[in-house]
């Protein structure tokens, strides 16, 4: 059988090789032009499998309501996990641990960290070479499953070519594809030319693309395409105790310490505090998390930059048991981001009960329901971001209040199972409402589990 492969030449597609040609190429490892590297990669991505997958028994579970029964669907989780940290580590983590989804899909799971160090959205070999071994990865595991689950932040230009390869690469495997785009620069990257032209490529190349917030749900929908939002949730039975003091006043940040998180703006902010203010002697910071996410240097020259400021402590990366201690312990917390999606940690903070500051981006404004269950300021404003940290050092009542309000807000509207419960209902659709090999599997192990009576 002979394969053929799309590759370009500038902006013009060309057939290219058979496997018999390519075996007499140079392989991957002497390739050293990045752009070759990108190329080859989308080609692959184009191949379609030849090697049919087995079968595999199914198990009938109880559907929704009516007692309806349907097949396991299996389902690849793929992104960022152990031993990085972050939103989409997070996430993953709890769909695999979750006892719900697992008696209802068979989850297997790609983790696509790269344990050396990087330079994430930079065309080098590096990153091409590791984007080229996941995207044959995914071609081959995509054989065993009926839909595929990407997790990414595909934003600026080559992350989103990246996953525009691994979602091509699912679908050549048989599966559904869900882009799940955890990112916050979607709106931004769209005033891009390059990058407009290559998100309907993305679009086009899933079944599904999923984003976390409104304002890329706007901008996604008004390239067309099959375009949901799933905002994320957190289980506030883990946040149960509150381990606040009153003096001193303990203010903590949570996340991937570097630039565009706002940490620089926040330094700025504290050292207005502490010279105009008296809270300034009273108020420490604890910083919690690493750079890795970033990329090499990211968490050093955060932490150089607050040499000269008293009261910070620069904690690294925490474990799971010790971000709930610290977010009991606090008595804010701050995210002063340049930009954000539906952060996580945001929502861990409220359901902690904890008075939270944030910069008004991203679906922020919504999550604190307009300023009622938390503090916004704008993003790039010290000046503001110090009146509120003033504000609230000096404030108790405040802080109990917006505290408490956080805290109900998370339970009404952003609670986990919520979440759980919705992606579960939209992988039955995205096969459902499917044509091809992946929801030929699982409309054939549909049809062959019992039905209840």
């Amino acid at each position: 059988m002979r394969l053929h492969l799309m590759t370009w030449r500038g902006s013009r597609a060309t057939r290219a090789v058979s496997p018999k040609r390519a075996s007499r190429s140079p392989s991957i490892a002497h390739i050293r032009d990045p752009v070759e590297l990108l190329r080859l990669m989308v080609a692959i991505a184009y191949a379609v499998g030849v090697t049919r997958p087995r079968a595999r028994a199914s198990r009938p579970i109880s559907g929704g309501r009516g007692g309806e029964r349907h097949a396991t669907p299996a389902v690849l989780l793929v992104g960022e996990g152990p031993p990085r940290a972050g939103g989409i580590p997070t996430f993953l983590a709890h769909l695999r641990s979750d006892p719900w989804l697992n008696e209802r899909v068979e989850l297997d799971y790609l983790n696509t960290t790269h344990d050396r160090g990087r330079q994430p959205g930079a065309a080098t070999l590096a990153n091409v070479r590791l984007a080229l071994r996941h995207t044959l990865t995914v071609l081959r595991r995509a054989r065993r499953v009926d839909l595929v689950h990407l997790n990414l932040a595909p934003a600026p230009a080559l992350p989103l070519l990246r996953a525009v390869a691994l979602s091509l690469a699912a679908r050549a495997g048989g599966a559904r594809v869900i882009l799940h785009a955890h990112t916050g620069r979607l709106e931004a990257c769209l005033h891009s030319r390059l990058y407009r032209v290559l998100f309907p490529l993305a679009l086009r190349a899933a079944d599904l693309f999923v984003v976390v917030s409104r304002p890329a749900e706007g901008a996604a929908r008004r390239f067309g395409g099959n375009v949901a939002r799933l905002e994320n949730g957190v289980d506030p039975a883990e946040f149960g105790l509150d381990l606040r003091g009153t003096r001193p006043v303990l203010m903590a940040f949570v996340g991937t310490v570097c630039e565009r998180k706002g940490l620089i703006d926040l330094r700025d902010a504290l050292v207005r505090v502490g010279q105009c203010h008296e809270s300034g002697g009273s108020l420490r910071v604890v910083v919690a998390g690493d750079g890795a996410q970033e990329g090499p240097g990211a968490f050093e020259r955060v932490k150089e930059a607050y040499r000269e400021v008293p009261g910070v402590e620069f904690a690294g990366r925490l474990g799971r048991q010790a971000i709930v201690r610290l977010l009991e312990e606090a008595n804010i917390f701050c995210l002063p981001s340049h930009w954000e999606g539906f952060p996580l940690s945001l929502l861990e903070a409220m359901a902690a009960g904890t008075a939270v500051i944030a910069t008004s981006v991203g679906d922020v404004s919504a999550m604190l329901d307009g300023g009622r269950a938390g503090v916004l300021v704008p993003p790039h404003d010290p000046g503001r971001l110090a009146e509120a940290i003033e504000r609230l050092a000096t404030d108790p009542g405040e802080r109990r209040r917006l505290g408490s309000t956080a805290k109900a807000r998370v339970q009404a509207h952003y609670q986990r199972r919520h979440t759980v419960e919705t992606l579960y209902r939209t992988y039955l659709t995205v096969l459902s409402t499917s044509t091809g090999e992946g929801a030929s599997r699982a409309r054939a192990r549909a049809r062959s589990a019992p039905h209840s009576t």
